[in-house]
This record gives C-alpha cells, structure tokens and sequence, in this order.
C-alpha cells in the first residue's frame, strides 16, 4: 500500500497544497489504495510536498507520482481526448497561476496573517517567530526567482485574468480539459482552481473568477466526479 506525506486539512479544502490535493484525488478518483500521514516540506525527497512512500521508497514531485501510478496500473485514456491540450493547459495552471496564489497568500498583508496563523499556529512559541520569519524570507525570495514576486498587484492580476480567460474558452466548448472525459489533468486544474474559488481564505484572485460561469461549472462537474469515491467527501465545503 502507499503512503501519502502531506499536511493537514486547511480552509475548508482537503488540503491547502493544490499539489497535494490533485495527489489525493488522483488516488481516490482511480480507486488506489493508500494511507495519509502527516508530514512537512523539509521531510520530502525534493524538500516540499506531497511525496509518497512506494515500492519501499520515498519519491517526490506528484506529477511524477501520478506518471508513474498511471504506468504501474495500466491506466489508458481513450484515444478521442486530447492529452497535449490537457498537459499544456495544467502545466500553466501549476507554473504561472500557481505563483500567483502563493503571491496573494504571503504577499498581501491582509491575508497573511490568516495564512501565517493557519499554516505555524501549531509550533511553539518560543521558536515561531524564528520559523515564520524563515519561511516567509524563502517564500519571498522563492517568488522573486520566479519572477511573479517582480511584478505589481495589478500586472499579476491582469496576467492571471489572461491565463483564466484562455481557460475559460476551452471549457466553454467542452465539459473537461481534453474533451468529454476526466483526466489527470483536469485535476491539476481543479486542485489550482480550488485553491481561490473553493477555499474559505479569500485572495484576490478570488474576485477574477466572479465573471467567469464556464470555471465555476467545471469545478462542479469535477467535484461530482470525486465525491462518490472521496471518503467522508462531505466534511469539506467544496463537495457541499
């Protein structure tokens, strides 16, 4: 059986790490049996989470997880979908929108003390303000190599919106990301989108989504995918 290293439950979500939550609902959603145990981004093979425990070794990164779980159990979509779509659509989602989420969480001095109290309220505290403070140092300087923590509140807005907007029109033609099946893929998205859309923490991309009906019917259609097979599915508000 394998196990799965990833924090606890956050904002309503399964887990507040889109990464993780994909994991999970991967796993879930292909009936891949596995046990959760808690675990920090410093105990992983690549220093972040998820990372999983299989065949007698730790292995991180979830799309390399999920690559190698679709190969182990003959796991084949049927030739109709369009899988280049599908890559393409959640590697922007998990590279560019992505960044952005990590940008109004930490960045934004309104939602990072709810983020800061959620995420380190738990540590003792005599050594939080030492750990907080080296996490957001990381977090900041993380966000500047990638260049999103370069740009202004309104070029990062502006730029989501484009991305979103692509998204949209897709989704607008079809009911998941290759065609009229799920796939993987359309976990990658849902898990980023549900990270603003479907999340009790608030951001300001949380406002892009208001005018977009396609995105908030897509998640709809992933969420009653997930909840039949997503064991008490009914403790988290995105399957309410």
């Amino acid at each position: 059986m394998i196990t799965l290293f990833q924090p606890n439950s956050l904002f309503g979500l399964p887990n507040a790490s889109p990464f993780c939550l994909k994991l999970e609902a991967f796993m879930h959603w292909q009936s891949i049996k596995f046990t959760s145990k808690f675990a920090i981004p410093n105990q992983g093979p690549f220093q972040k989470v998820p990372f999983v425990e299989y065949k007698g070794t730790r292995i991180g990164d979830s799309s390399f997880i999920i690559d190698l779980l679709l190969k182990d159990n003959h796991i084949v979509y049927d030739q109709s979908l369009d899988l280049a779509k599908g890559h393409a659509f959640s590697r922007m989602m998990e590279e560019h929108v992505y960044w952005a989420i990590v940008y109004f969480r930490w960045m934004d001095q309104d939602v990072w003390p709810k983020l800061r109290d959620a995420f380190f309220g738990g540590i003792p505290f005599f050594v939080r303000p030492f750990i907080v403070n080296s996490a957001f140092k990381q977090a900041k300087s993380a966000l500047k190599g990638q260049g999103m923590g370069r740009l202004s509140n309104k070029l990062i807005l502006a730029r989501i919106e484009q991305d979103l907007n692509a998204l949209s029109e897709v989704l607008s033609q079809q009911d998941f990301i290759c065609g009229d099946a799920m796939t993987h893929y359309d976990l990658s998205i849902w898990a980023i989108l549900s990270q603003f859309m479907q999340c009790d923490l608030k951001i300001q991309l949380s406002n892009v989504t208001e005018n977009k009906p396609e995105l908030k019917e897509y998640l709809k259609r992933v969420n009653q995918q997930l909840q039949p097979v997503w064991p008490n599915a009914e403790q988290f508000e995105i399957f309410s």
